[in-house]
């Protein structure tokens, strides 16, 4: 059996612990369901136009906003500065999948390899955090659904993966020692 003073703090350890875990549990693998990106300087336009909406419901997503443009500005070392903005052409939504959408047009084409897909369509994902980019051609009524898998870019310990032994150690001892 414990002394009563070993016993707290084992309760304790294993509360901070446990709270730990359900922390990073939430925070990592939970969703609390989309949200549109939203930050002042975004200019949005409220609809999709009627030819973008109408394909896309006849393909079974729900248009949720239209055009989106975020300005950027590009500085360079020797003092020169640029103004540029990134469009989409909205957002539409499939299952519960948050999808930017990007139109084809005849002065942009992206050909479907990786570098063409890569170079055009990366940046959305990577900037929106979405599932997929929609990439439509109103002219052949095509609608064709790109996924990107890469890596997180942020590097961090994975200190859950040590977290649940921990604590399972823990307990075993304890009912060992009991």
């Amino acid at each position: 059996m414990l002394p009563a003073g070993d016993f707290y703090i084992f309760i304790v350890l294993l509360l901070l612990g446990g709270g730990w875990l359900l922390w990073w549990f939430l925070r990592k693998v939970v969703q609390f369901g989309w949200r549109l990106p939203s930050h002042p300087s975004i200019q949005h336009q409220d609809q999709l136009t009627r030819p973008l909406a109408q394909i896309l419901q006849q393909h079974g997503y729900e248009p949720l906003s239209g055009r989106e443009q975020v300005p950027i500005t590009i500085e360079l070392n020797d003092g020169r500065q640029f103004t540029t903005r990134l469009t989409i052409d909205g957002w539409a939504e499939k299952a519960g999948e948050l999808y930017v959408i990007k139109q084809r047009r005849a002065r942009s084409r992206v050909s479907f390899t990786a570098t063409s897909l890569r170079d055009h369509l990366l940046i959305y994902s990577l900037l929106y955090r979405c599932n997929g980019i929609l990439y439509i051609d109103l002219d052949h009524q095509i609608i064709h659904e790109i996924h990107f898998a890469y890596p997180s870019l942020r590097k961090h310990w994975r200190f859950a993966s040590l977290g649940i032994p921990f604590l399972l150690g823990m307990s075993l001892m304890y009912f060992l020692i009991k």
